[in-house]
């Protein structure tokens, strides 16, 4: 069975987190209430991102880790319209995971057109 555990991150991973103000809780990465499983892809996001002139860091948010809420009879025929598969812990589409059922229809939804 695998973990949904990575890794803990490098020094030097460490150390370009606390500078772009990501957060490691054993299971995700985190840039402010944004969630990644690949430390370079929260890099990715968080660099540009603070590099605006209207960036304001937000407060630390709490990331509590509860099971997402199970796809009600609309969204399960909504999810196979769309592709969408839901495992039991995560909704997917495509090679990406989400927690939330609207939050994936909706991006199925736009690469669909």
């Amino acid at each position: 069975m695998a973990s949904d555990r990575i890794d803990r991150p490098a020094d030097d991973d460490e150390a370009a987190m606390r500078a772009l103000g990501i957060a490691f809780d054993g299971r995700a990465y985190w840039y402010g209430r944004y969630r990644y499983e690949a430390l370079r892809d929260a890099i990715d996001y968080a660099t540009p991102d603070r590099s605006r002139p209207s960036h304001r860091d937000e407060m630390p948010l709490s990331h509590p880790r509860e099971e997402p809420a199970r796809p009600t009879g609309n969204q399960r025929q909504a999810m196979a319209e769309l592709g969408v598969t839901f495992d039991g812990r995560h909704y997917r589409y495509d090679v990406y995971r989400y927690d939330r059922c609207a939050d994936v229809t909706s991006y199925a939804r736009l690469k669909s057109g």
